[in-house]
């Protein structure tokens, strides 16, 4: 055996697991000590002595820069990464079999607040999980710490051990899907989307990471490629009633199969379907976003009282407080058009939004205070990120004409430009020339959004209690 066995697994009865530890899992040294180790692991797998001895050398460095708390969690990661080679390490269980199920199920629930705590559990002699099961849990611990490249190595370790358990397979989709390993993730989606799987969940899974990728391709190959997820995701509804499917897999199914109808262009079966979603879940902001930007062309009033909806909400969807300041502007409710542009400046970074909430910023400031050197200086910065922008052009210009600063200018014609109720402003329906298209791009982020709030409410309905060995047996 080499050397390599040197980096032994701490004793989980040495740690107290009732007390949180200092402990840094951003440094760098630790981030480069846990590839090594995973590489170090691959090594063995492949008998490759010489190189893992070699990998044991280049962490050294790295282990002299950690400090004591970090030493003992990246000898739990070593030892756990020891089941690759299929040398599982556990400790003595120093707890009685009814108080440490009790506890794993307790810290099981609670996961997502302390993941390190069940992954020292975890390393606890038992007999209750396969390998299989210890692999997908760990998956999920170290993904939850922000580690996805061990997160991964774990998911595919299980998906390995037991290839017939779909929410493996759908947990390392979503995990390479995070890290964007285009190969390995279109391999695994093709061999799903083209195999013999009935299994509603994965295919619904499959087929929404299929349509985030697919609308990056060029126009003829996504169509193509979207119509194929149209009649798969189709088929899964044909075949499957909503009532018997996982609430969460018909809900992300259905704003997916949604998105496509819209991104092949019909608008009204797209809007049924996310009405359809929003049965499942009435509070979701993604589906009322892509419901909203559907309805802009058909429904411009609904449109707007959902992104006004969602705006006041509070929403990481920019595109919601940019419909919601130009829908208060043309009510003539300026301070609030003000108030919605300056959310969307907080949270992005998107030049075509900054640029409109700028236009929408001047606009009501000069509404509101007059011709005000603050109005001006809005009116540039939205300028200065959209200078080829006619409507905002032809604002400022109006702009500059009423605070006596210069001559009127002939508006520069845009297509759907329409004047504000006042008469005055040139009021944002130029929002809706670039808006309208960049709100694809939402709608995709809103997908990606959905994809992966709705894996996590399946990974957690699948594994809900570690406690019913029955139970786990069939869903993890």
């Amino acid at each position: 055996m080499t050397k390599a066995t040197q980096m032994n697994a701490p004793s989980a009865n040495t740690l107290d697991l009732n007390e949180p530890k200092p402990l840094d899992l951003s440094a760098p040294s630790l981030q480069d000590a846990v590839n090594i180790l995973i590489a170090h692991e691959h090594a063995l797998c492949r008998g490759d002595e010489d190189a893992a001895d070699e990998l044991l050398a280049d962490l050294e460095p790295h282990l002299r820069r950690l400090n004591w708390a970090q030493n003992e969690w990246l000898r739990g990661v070593s030892g756990d990464l020891h089941m690759l080679n299929d040398e599982e390490t556990s400790e003595d269980n120093r707890y009685p079999a009814d108080e440490y199920w009790t506890l794993m199920a307790e810290t099981w629930a609670n996961i997502e607040d302390d993941p390190d705590r069940f992954l020292r559990l975890l390393r606890f002699k038992q007999n209750r999980f396969s390998p299989a099961k210890v692999a997908y849990a760990r998956g999920r611990a170290y993904s939850i710490l922000g580690f996805l490249n061990v997160g991964t190595v774990f998911m595919r370790r299980a998906s390995e051990l037991d290839p017939q358990q779909p929410y493996y397979k759908m947990a390392l989709m979503t995990l390479l899907n995070r890290q964007e390993w285009s190969d390995e993730l279109d391999t695994e989606l093709k061999g799903i989307l083209a195999g013999s799987t009935t299994d509603p969940d994965l295919l619904v899974v499959a087929a929404t990471l299929s349509f985030t990728r697919a609308v990056k391709a060029s126009a003829d190959v996504a169509r193509a490629y979207l119509g194929e997820m149209r009649q798969k995701l189709q088929r899964i509804f044909d075949q499957n009633p909503l009532e018997t499917l996982n609430p969460s897999t018909a809900f992300m199914g259905l704003h997916t199969l949604g998105s496509i109808q819209d991104k092949l262009k019909r608008p009204a079966a797209a809007q049924e379907l996310y009405r359809q979603a929003l049965r499942i879940n009435p509070q979701d902001q993604a589906v009322r976003v892509s419901l909203a930007l559907s309805l802009l062309q058909s429904n411009e009033t609904e449109a707007f009282q959902l992104f006004s909806q969602v705006a006041s909400e509070g929403t990481p969807f920019e595109i919601a407080y940019l419909f919601a300041a130009k829908y208060a502007g043309e009510q003539g409710l300026f301070a609030d058009a003000a108030v919605m542009a300056e959310k969307a400046l907080t949270i992005t970074k998107n030049t075509t939004v900054r640029a409109y909430a700028y236009e929408f910023l001047a606009i009501s400031e000069a509404e509101v205070n007059g011709s005000t050197d603050k109005a001006r200086e809005y009116f540039s910065e939205a300028l200065r990120l959209a200078p080829d922008n006619a409507n905002i052009q032809n604002n400022y210009n109006l702009f500059q004409a009423e605070a006596g600063w210069t001559e009127a200018q002939p508006a520069r014609e845009e297509k759907f430009t329409q004047k504000h109720p006042s008469g005055r402003w040139l009021l944002s329906d130029a929002s809706l020339v670039e808006a309208w298209r960049l709100g694809a791009q939402i709608n995709e982020d809103g997908i990606g959004r959905s994809l992966s709030e709705e894996s996590k409410k399946l990974n957690i309905a699948t594994t809900e209690s570690l406690t019913r060995q029955s139970k786990f047996d069939h869903a993890a």
